[in-house]
């Protein structure tokens, strides 16, 4: 058998101990064969050596709880082997190099495991991962995270299915959440980000451009009631400038704000009404045109979708309204003049004439006082055209 003496150098590389001294402090001879020593870091190996390097089949055990058990090639591990950390850490599988490389099972210290190919310590290649909660992914690895393509399962029956980069979902890829709700696209950074279409259970389908898992730019949205929306998107909902075409046929173009009509637009309804004008929250809101199929249009003040404050208003019989609105009908001081040629100035109550007036008939005569409900009635004074005056 033959015998060498451990060499500092071979002992710093390949036992990552200084020297191998007996109690005399004097260098010990190692044997090829069979050993047990104990190590000047209080490691202890027992296993094969040869050249006086652990070679073939050893146990290394660690003070502080580590253990390597497996295949030795020039005193690093090589081969088969099990390798288990005081942490919970525990690999088994093939070494090179003493490195984890090729084949193997790592059960990391947070409960996931991961199985599949190693190159040079982390894993990279194909590989499974499964994490303590439940999720899973099977796919390519590189420099010991997830990258290439991939399939990732969680536990509550989602799954993607598209590339990786550094860990995250990155390029194109599909996505399908437990509930059934899809999204097919780009990714970047982990989440939906550039081209991609969106389909919900509710039957509702998104198409469009996103920017940080939201959708952001240029887009189309089909609701699940069929209204459909096409233009700019903001924060994950319609913004800037659009077009609404809901699906009882009325027809939106204008700007958007959070979702609704908000800012200049003009409104098709499918009588053919059109107003042109402010819109706030998705109603008619400050200064607008409104033309009727029945009259020749209105112009004025909005609130709240209904025509409110100072406006005009023509029929196209040539009826004319000119005063203030309230709740989208006369109310207040306003002037009316009627296709007949009479013609009102006075107070208006929910599109009628009522309160205090002056009625000009087209023969001249006039009447001046109370009205109610759209007639004369109380206390007033009738003048006809020749100048004869009458008292109520």
């Amino acid at each position: 058998m033959k015998k060498f003496f451990l060499s500092m150098t071979a002992a710093v590389i390949f036992l990552g101990i200084t020297t191998l001294l007996n109690a005399e402090h004097t260098a010990v001879q190692i044997e090829d064969g069979f050993q047990k020593l104990t190590l000047p870091d209080t490691s202890v190996y027992e296993g094969n050596l040869e050249n006086g390097l652990f070679n073939g089949k050893g146990v290394r055990v660690w003070r502080e709880g580590h253990r390597y058990e497996g295949g030795y090639k020039n005193g690093l591990p090589d081969g088969k082997g099990i390798e288990e950390w005081k942490n919970g850490v525990r690999y088994e599988g093939e070494f090179r190099d003493g490195l984890r490389h090729g084949r193997g099972t790592l059960l990391r210290k947070d409960g996931s495991t991961y199985k599949g190919e190693f190159k040079f310590g982390e894993p990279h290649g194909r590989g499974t991962e499964l994490l303590k909660n439940g999720d899973r992914y099977e796919g390519e690895f590189k420099d010991g995270v997830r990258n290439g393509r991939g399939v990732e399962v969680w536990k509550d029956k989602a799954v993607y299915k598209g590339e990786y980069r550094d860990g995250v979902r990155h390029g194109r890829g599909i996505e399908i959440w437990g509930d059934g709700n899809k999204y097919e696209g780009e990714y970047k950074d982990g989440l939906p980000h550039g081209k991609g279409v969106e389909v919900l259970m509710d039957g509702s389908r998104y198409e469009g451009e996103y920017s940080d898992g939201i959708r952001q730019g240029k887009g189309t949205l089909v609701n699940k009631n069929g209204d459909r929306y096409e233009g700019e998107f903001k924060y994950g909902r319609p913004h800037g400038r659009g077009v609404l075409i809901r699906k009882n046929g009325t027809r939106y173009e204008g700007e958007f704000k959070a979702g609704e009509p908000d800012g200049r637009g003009t409104e098709w309804l499918k009588d053919g009404t059109r107003y042109e004008g402010e819109f706030k929250g998705g109603l008619r809101h400050g200064r607008g045109i409104e033309v009727w199929k029945t009259m020749i249009g209105y112009k004025g003040e909005y609130r709240d979708g209904l025509r409110h404050g100072k406006g005009i208003e023509v029929w196209d019989d040539g009826t004319r309204y000119e005063g203030e609105y309230k709740d989208g009908l006369p109310s207040g001081m306003g002037v009316e003049i009627r296709k007949d040629g009479s013609r009102y100035e006075g107070e208006f109550k929910n599109g009628v004439r009522h309160g205090r007036g002056v009625l000009i008939l087209k023969d001249g005569s006039r009447y001046e006082g109370e009205f109610k409900n759209g007639v004369w009635r109380g206390e007033g004074v009738v003048i006809l055209e020749d100048g004869s005056r009458y008292e109520e």
